[in-house]
């Protein structure tokens, strides 16, 4: 590990060479007369003229994942990456001051300038949307377009894009199109493009267009829906008509910044968009750098050779907390952390089995000695920031009903299987560990899988995980939709092929109720539904967890997984 270290500690000093990162300021040719201080008359040297603004970021990652599509890619890494480049370019939170009465550890109000986005719906600002509204009726949405918002390849924002999107979102079926139907928008013939400023919605017969305009503030509706098409068509083939390819390691889109540079497995470099139509930019060039081991990104971060680190554990953040340099940040969250299985089969297709495994997990133990109180005990079925949560209390820790529950399922003596992990998250294999003793304690044989983070994401998105942990988050705070992604058969993220026709058809009851109270408790009831049958494991709702140098200000949490470099700069 010390080798690797050092390896990585030159070749990012290289890096920081190459990019400006310690710009030495050059003497004075010679007979250039020396620089005289206009306060108090004194020649200085060139050694204390000051030296520019650092304005290169470089943040040390686990992984890449596979790709930053967002119609076809959902890691970790493609969420904070997407974030720099199309995240929040529709409309925008509001920023508010994070306030967690009583949290000490990881406080991230430390950070000089820290907000988060506001979670109501209902406030937001213009970004390259200026407005979305919907009649009092609910019977058709209005978006209106900022005019003059370029890429940065120089092209202008237009109903057209969105038109290419929505096309490209229909054809690949996945996550655009998806979010089409969480808008009440899933046909291309709802949609009306008046003019090139001017789009509108039509509802459906059966379809609500309540969350319409909240997906204006959703990464992973903007993303598919608002590219630049016209730059995306000159990296189409016949064998690509969408550009995939070019799309899934570049692609453009209208934000703060673009990719210019991908090396799987390596890094990948982002610059300003030249042609930003929001806020001056104090960050210029962003390097996200593969360090996949969590030990050696913050052995980089406290020598000052990284600005900030994603994937590490609460144990390490807490740790982080009186270090000279550094200031970790632990954000109440939206995130949820829980075990997927392929419920198309046995023994996960039996629901006593999962109300097993659901008994089996020993939350408060997590929360304590792993999670370091950076979270919550939780068995889902929202979020825990979700307006409408409630924790259904029902799989209290207890080994002797899980033994019972798998002999009445017809496993008297367990079974064998093999729990998949991301090397990325170092809390995933604590949990994994501990965990694994107690389902040996009730006679399941869980041998441990440690995969890197592409892996694990390429796996558990392509639905092709057996028994495998995953940690993500619904970023709209609307109970229908967080009880709608993970568990409602036609979802894309429903990753653990739970097909139950009575939770789609009662999620789509919730779907069309308006008024908010009566939502709430529709999704109250459904909640309790779901919990009876155990889709899922849900082990703990994490704190949102990332650490950066004491150099940087305006540090944020984007609800999601995400955090804007848009809002950070250096201070001097």
């Amino acid at each position: 590990m010390f080798k690797n270290f050092l390896f990585l500690f030159f070749a990012l000093t290289l890096l920081l060479s190459a990019c400006g990162g310690g710009t030495d300021v050059q003497p004075p040719d010679e007979g250039e007369a020396p620089e005289v201080s206009e306060e108090t008359g004194e020649e200085t040297t060139a050694e204390e003229v000051a030296e520019p603004v650092k304005d290169t970021m470089i943040i040390a990652v686990p992984g890449l994942g596979p790709g930053i599509d967002p119609n076809i890619q959902s890691s970790p890494q493609a969420w904070t990456i997407g974030a720099q480049i199309y995240g929040q370019q529709g409309m925008r939170w509001n920023q508010v001051p994070y306030d967690n009465p009583g949290q000490t550890t990881a406080d991230p109000n430390k950070v000089p300038g820290f907000w988060e986005a506001g979670p109501d719906m209902t406030k937001t600002t213009a970004g390259i949307i200026t407005s979305c509204t919907i009649e009092p009726d609910g019977s058709m949405a209005t978006l209106v377009l900022t005019e003059g918002v370029l890429s940065p390849y120089g092209n202008e924002f237009t109903t057209a894009d969105i038109q290419y999107g929505l096309e490209r979102s229909v054809d690949t079926g996945a996550i655009g199109n998806f979010f089409m139907g969480v808008g009440g928008a899933p046909d291309l013939d709802q949609w009306e493009f008046v003019d090139d400023y001017t789009a509108v919605v039509n509802q459906k017969e059966g379809k609500s267009l309540f969350n319409l305009c909240p997906l204006q503030s959703h990464i992973g509706a903007i993303g598919p829906w608002y590219m630049d098409s016209e730059e995306t068509k000159k990296h189409a083939t016949d064998d690509d008509p969408w550009a995939f390819n070019w799309v899934n390691e570049f692609g453009s889109w209208f934000g703060p910044y673009y990719v210019t540079a991908w090396e799987a497995g390596d890094q990948v470099v982002l610059e300003a968009n030249p042609n930003w139509f929001g806020d001056d930019l104090a960050i210029k060039k962003i390097i996200y750098k593969v360090v996949p081991e969590s030990s050696n990104r913050i052995a980089l971060l406290q020598a000052g050779e990284v600005d900030l680190i994603e994937g590490i554990s609460p144990e390490e953040a807490a740790a982080l907390d009186d270090v000279p340099g550094v200031v970790p940040i632990a954000v109440k969250s939206n995130k949820q952390f829980f075990v997927v299985m392929d419920e198309s089969k046995p023994p996960f297709s039996i629901v006593k089995v999962r109300q097993a495994l659901n008994h089996s997990v020993n939350r408060d133990a997590i929360v304590d000695n792993i999670y370091q109180g950076l979270g919550y005990p939780y068995e889902g079925i929202l979020p825990v920031t979700f307006p409408g949560f409630v924790d259904p209390g029902n799989y209290p820790y207890d080994l002797d009903k899980a033994k019972e529950l798998l002999a009445e399922a017809g496993y008297p003596d367990g079974f064998e299987t093999e729990l998949s992990f991301a090397a990325g998250s170092p809390e995933e294999e604590q949990v994994a560990i501990l965990w694994q003793a107690d389902l040996k304690e009730i006679g399941i044989d869980a041998s441990l899988n440690k995969l890197p983070t592409a892996a694990i994401s390429d796996m558990v998105f392509q639905h092709n995980a057996n028994f495998a942990m995953w940690q993500d988050a619904p970023h709209i705070p609307d109970p229908v939709f967080g009880t709608l992604l993970w568990y409602a058969s036609y979802s894309p993220a429903q990753f653990n092929k739970f097909n139950d026709p009575k939770v789609d058809n009662w999620v789509d009851e919730c779907a069309l109720i308006v008024d908010w109270p009566e939502r709430i408790k529709c999704s109250q009831e459904l909640g309790e539904y779901i919990s009876s049958v155990a889709p899922l494991v849900n082990i703990v709702a994490p704190h949102f967890i990332y650490a950066v140098s004491d150099k940087v200000e305006g540090a944020n949490f984007n609800y999601g997984q995400t955090y804007l470099v848009e809002t950070m700069s250096f201070m001097e």
